[in-house]
């Protein structure tokens, strides 16, 4: 059987894409959180590494692009022995400052606390909630300089 290499827009093979899109940027210094910070106790503003904007609204277009994006990708975030707490929502905030588009796997039994604990990971990253699949869950919030080109 014969595999044919996946070709997106433009005519570039998907993997040379998802280089040019989620670039190898030089990775940034882990200095942006420290438990504490400006009196921030447990999530405040911490969590979002001192990320202003709202989160977007995104009309169903939008979402399917990124959902296409993040298909080829893999987790880039996994909820660990420490469940749910500060170090996760810091490294879910500084992945989306780095990559804007994020896929992050959680590990939960019970299917509601997944969906409650995906809410609130996308309330305190401030990011979008684009997508769930089993327990997995992708994230996008766009940077100060855009890295994905989003459609009107």
């Amino acid at each position: 059987m014969v595999r044919w290499p996946l070709v997106q827009f433009g005519g570039q093979p998907a993997e040379a894409e998802n280089r040019r899109v989620f670039g190898s940027a030089a990775p940034s210094p882990r200095r942006d959180f420290a438990y504490g910070v400006n009196g921030a106790t447990k999530f405040d503003n911490a969590a979002s590494l001192d990320y202003k904007a709202a989160p977007m609204e995104l009309n169903r277009r939008q979402v399917c692009y990124l959902r296409g994006l993040a298909h080829p990708l893999n987790p880039r975030v996994q909820m660990g022995k420490g469940g749910y707490g500060v170090a996760f929502v810091s490294e879910v905030a500084r992945n989306l400052k780095d990559h804007e588009l994020v896929k992050v796997r959680m590990a939960t039994d019970d299917r509601a606390q997944f969906y409650q604990l995906s809410e609130q990971l996308a309330q305190e990253t401030k990011a979008t909630l684009v997508q769930t699949i089993g327990r997995t869950l992708v994230l996008y919030r766009q940077g100060d300089e855009p890295k994905i080109a989003i459609p009107n």
